[in-house]
Formats: C-alpha cells, sequence, structure tokens
C-alpha cells in the first residue's frame, strides 16, 4: 500500500454471475450489524442463503442480487477499514449500486431495498436468455446479428474487446450461437441468469423502476461514479435515470474503464466475492 495512489486507484464492484455457494462466509459473523440490517430489509437470512444456498435459490435473480450486493458491501467495508479510499468508483451492472452506496449517494439498507425490487421485477419466465460471445468485439457481433436478420437480439454488454454479451429471447440466442461459432468466436457461454437483461425486453421493468425510484431521496456522489449507461460520471441529476435506463439499456463496461484510463486511473481494485472483472480488465 505505499505505493498507493487516490488520484490513480479505482475500486470496481462484480454484478451477477460472481456469486457462489459460501460467499462472504468469513464476513457476516465480522459485520453483525450489516447483516441484521440486510435480513431485516430482506425478512430471510442471508447468510443462510449465501451460505447454504437453499432449494439453489442463490441462482434466482431475486436472490442473487440482493445476496452480491450484501457481500460487495461487506467486502468494500472491509477494505475501507484497511485505510485505502478511492479515487473513482465503479462497478458492472447491479455491482454499480456498490459503486453509488460507496459514494455515499444512499446508505446500505436504502440500496438494498432498490435492488430488492430491482431484482423482483427483473425475474422473467422462462423463454428468454443471455450468452457471452469470446472472441469478438462489438462491431463484430452487431454486424453479424445485422447479417443473419437476428434483430431480436440486442447487445446487452460491451465488457472488452474480446467479450460481447447478448440478450434476448432464448429461441433466438440459440439461433445466435450457431452464427457465432461458425464466424470465429472462440466460445459461446451461456450465463446462468433469469432473463434478457439489459435489452428492450426490459423495458416494461425499467418503466415500474422508474416510479419507485421517484419515492427516495439521493445525495451528491462524494466520490466520482462512472455510469454503465454512459460512461461518463454521474451527477445527483442523473441518478434517477440512470438506475432507470440501467435496466434496458447496454452495460458500456469496456468505455468505462477507457474513460477512466484516459483520466490518467492506472490501478484497479476488485472487491467481491470473486475476481470476475480482472481478466477482462486485462483485455480492455
Amino acid at each position: 500500500m505505499s505505493k498507493y495512489s487516490k488520484e490513480k486507484t479505482a475500486i470496481m464492484f462484480p454484478g451477477q454471475g460472481a456469486q457462489y455457494k459460501g460467499m462472504g462466509a468469513e464476513l457476516f459473523t465480522e459485520m453483525p450489524e450489516l447483516t441484521e440490517q440486510a435480513d431485516s430489509v430482506l425478512g430471510y437470512s442471508v447468510e443462510d442463503l449465501c451460505i447454504n444456498n437453499p432449494e439453489n435459490k442463490l441462482f434466482d435473480t431475486s436472490y442473487t442480487q440482493p445476496a452480491i450486493y450484501i457481500v460487495n458491501a461487506m467486502h468494500y467495508h472491509k477494505h475501507i477499514g484497511q485505510g485505502v479510499t478511492p479515487g473513482f468508483l465503479l462497478g458492472h451492472s447491479l455491482g454499480e449500486y456498490n459503486a453509488l452506496l460507496a459514494a455515499g449517494v444512499f446508505d446500505f439498507t436504502t440500496g438494498l431495498q432498490l435492488i430488492k425490487k430491482r431484482a423482483a421485477i427483473m425475474r422473467q419466465e422462462s423463454g428468454f436468455s443471455m450468452t457471452a460471445v469470446l472472441g469478438m468485439n462489438i462491431e463484430k457481433v452487431s454486424n453479424l446479428l445485422n447479417k443473419e436478420n437476428l434483430a431480436d437480439i440486442d447487445i446487452a454488454n460491451d465488457n472488452s474487446f474480446e467479450q460481447v454479451v447478448v440478450s434476448g429471447k432464448s429461441v433466438d440466442i440459440e439461433a445466435a450461437a450457431e452464427v457465432f461459432e461458425s464466424n470465429g468466436a472462440s466460445m459461446v457461454l451461456p450465463l446462468n441468469v433469469s432473463g434478457a437483461f439489459h435489452s428492450r425486453y426490459m423495458e416494461q421493468a425499467r418503466n415500474e423502476y422508474a416510479l419507485f425510484l421517484q419515492g427516495f431521496n439521493f445525495s451528491e456522489p462524494k466520490i466520482p461514479v462512472v455510469s454503465n449507461v454512459t460512461a461518463t460520471f454521474y451527477s445527483l441529476d442523473t441518478v434517477i435515470s440512470n438506475l432507470a435506463e440501467h435496466i434496458s439499456n447496454m452495460v458500456r463496461w469496456k468505455e468505462s474503464v477507457l474513460y477512466l484510463r484516459s483520466l490518467d486511473v492506472s490501478d484497479f481494485i476488485e472487491l467481491g466475492p470473486r475476481k470476475t472483472l480482472m481478466g477482462i480488465l486485462r483485455n480492455i
């Protein structure tokens, strides 16, 4: 930590997909107050959910999102206790809520209330899915979707120069997988999610969530937070619009990282259940 420079450091938080049975095991007993607050908001034991994964609920969106938010928050709480405060914050998909929490835009329980609602309305019935396309950039994926008349598929995540995630109806995603594989993708990996997140199929959820957000008060970020939607910094005026649009819009992760690099940010620290973003970061 002797070489630590706040102005060159960004902390990033992972989103859905980082979960695993047993995550946060060492944190719940260390942070009983946060654990109790979480249980009070959720109405069940988050420790039991993460440690024991009853009925495989940890992989159900309505449970996954709150669990990751809580574990991410505990990792950050522990990290800042070691005296390292970042100059910048960002998070991938739901991880953005942890970035906003760390920036003081809302408190822990408010963030969990938001995530609880977000997870509930984003959970779709069967028939929708997401797939990661490895070995292709966003331009090639977009061109293939247009060329092969796969217009009902949206690009959900522009993660790096070699990783793009697509979102849509399962039947269309399956057809697209064959197209990507036959056109040079190194791997096409179905994601373990229950919906077509960050796509047009989330528009109803986005509208419902926008109304829900009106019931909360937010604060100006005390630390700059990069938005997945705009790949630029949040302001108090953009909190509600960004969080609503976040549900149905592409995660511009690559652009977000490149934006920070343009500001001479050189040190990225990932705080969460596992290091899912570090490999993506190296490619960027």
